[in-house]
């Protein structure tokens, strides 16, 4: 995420062994994953945090499931 941000890419292309184009990966699926997975996150980021920004990222879910519309 920080690669795309810096570089301003909202989305991957996703390719097979055979490198021919298969999807598309936009920042709001990456962040609709992190919504619904609590551990995504622990993935992502590790769990190397200051103990004191585990609320921020237990309550990331949540504000994130209530910001994207539903599908």
């Amino acid at each position: 995420m920080d690669k795309m941000n810096f570089y301003n890419i909202r989305r991957l292309i996703v390719v097979d062994n055979n490198n021919r184009m298969i999807g598309i990966i936009t920042e709001k699926d990456i962040f609709r994953q992190i919504a619904k997975s609590r551990g995504l996150i622990a993935d992502l980021l590790g769990t190397d945090y200051p103990p004191e920004h585990k609320e921020i990222y237990d309550r990331f879910g949540d504000f994130m499931s209530d910001l994207l519309p539903k599908l």
